[in-house]
């Protein structure tokens, strides 16, 4: 060894970390096409797998297989939950004894360091999610997931490497049978024949469950599907003594209600129970002819009439005064505009103003003093003089 790589083995130490991590580093080591991915050792088809808060999904465990069986293979055997820790760990260190780090760069900068956190707790919730997959499924209909599971049948736990595919859909399909007889059972628990149905339909139950042959099999459910319609018929038959709840109508009632017509009611109108009667006032009950008496009705008293409002009487509008300009006024409104012309063009022909310096010059001038000289206050600030 060189002094050169003795210096860069000081600049840059193999992180310390656990046993556990270095037997996942050494399992990643043994994988080779991992060995060539630089900093994108997970497959993320949506760019968001290393957020905190993202859930992986099936696809995410299909695209990393060779990053979960790494996993399993170095983790302890009886171990039910992940550290991002101490996958990050793991990486790190694989990183270092592959050197597959880029020249300048160390493992133990706090670059890398945040990348590999991330990168553990994404192999967390990707090995995590195989493990659920495992449980659920005796059968995997995805060729990736099933492969992997065969392949690491060891590493996972007991419930998950017994369920084989030797159980078929069938058991289901007569367990929700045996659920569907155990819903409608007969609630009367004394009576002999509920007993006798129940030991029955508890033996087929046993048989179709235990039986593996198909021929078997079909026809224990259509022995269970007989009871099933059996017990629902004598369920219908009860009598309410025997029905669940206890409240029964008392025979007095039965008998009224017998006694009843049996014929319906004729229907009729609500107005034709009060039609054609003529209805007095209460005040006129002790009346013989319903008028009532003169004597005691008192004087009307004429009304007296509402005040009309004052209305207030309105002000008179303000009449504009026309007010005749002075006879020495030289102030013609179409003459003024035509002299203004004339000016302008007289200034801007000549080349030395525009003509709007020409404007300027025509506010201020001698000629347009003249011509508003003998005009009043009122009418300066009334016109535009334009």
């Amino acid at each position: 060894m060189t002094k050169k790589d003795v210096a860069a083995k000081e600049s840059d130490p193999c992180p310390e970390v656990s046993e556990e991590a270095e037997a996942v580093a050494a399992e990643f080591e043994k994988e080779a096409s991992l060995q060539n991915v630089g900093f994108n050792l997970l497959v993320d088809r949506s760019g968001q797998l290393m957020k905190e808060k993202r859930q992986v999904n099936r696809k995410d465990v299909e695209l990393n297989p060779r990053v979960i069986a790494a996993v399993l293979r170095g983790s302890k055997r009886g171990r039910k939950r992940y550290s991002a820790h101490l996958l990050a760990d793991a990486v790190r260190c694989w990183y270092h004894r592959n050197k597959l780090v880029p020249r300048g760069i160390s493992v133990n900068a706090p670059s890398v360091q945040d990348w590999a956190l991330k990168v553990g707790n994404a192999i967390r919730k990707l090995a995590t999610k195989f493990k659920r997959l495992a449980q659920r499924a005796r059968t995997s209909r995805n060729k990736a997931i099933g492969e992997l599971k065969a392949e690491l049948l060891d590493f996972l736990p007991k419930q998950d490497a017994e369920s084989g595919a030797e159980e078929s859909d069938d058991a289901s399909d007569e367990g929700s049978l045996v659920q569907k007889y155990r819903k409608l059972s007969l609630t009367s628990s004394t009576s002999a024949v509920a007993a006798a149905a129940m030991e029955e339909a508890n033996s087929e139950v046993s048989t179709a469950v235990s039986s593996s042959d198909n021929a078997v099999r079909t026809k224990t459910t259509e022995k269970l599907n007989a009871i099933f319609l059996r017990l629902k018929q004598q369920k219908l038959k009860k009598t309410p003594e025997e029905m669940q709840n206890n409240f029964v109508v008392p025979p007095s009632v039965l008998s009224s209600i017998e006694a009843m017509t049996k014929e319906p009611p004729k229907p009729f109108l609500p107005s034709s129970q009060w039609k054609g009667q003529d209805y007095e006032s209460e005040c006129d009950e002790d009346g013989d002819d319903g008028e009532p008496d003169e004597s005691d009705k008192k004087p009307a008293m004429p009304k007296a009439k509402a005040k009309s409002k004052a209305k207030a009487k309105s002000a008179p509008g303000k009449v504009r005064v026309e007010m005749d300009a002075p006879g020495d006024c030289a102030y013609v409104p179409g003459e003024f505009r035509k002299r203004k012309k004339e000016y302008c063009q007289e200034c801007t022909r000549e080349g030395y103003l525009t003509y709007w310096e020409a404007l300027q010059a025509w506010n201020f001038s001698d000629e347009r003093s003249q011509l508003l000289q003998n005009l009043s206050a009122s009418e300066l600030s009334r016109r535009r003089f334009d």
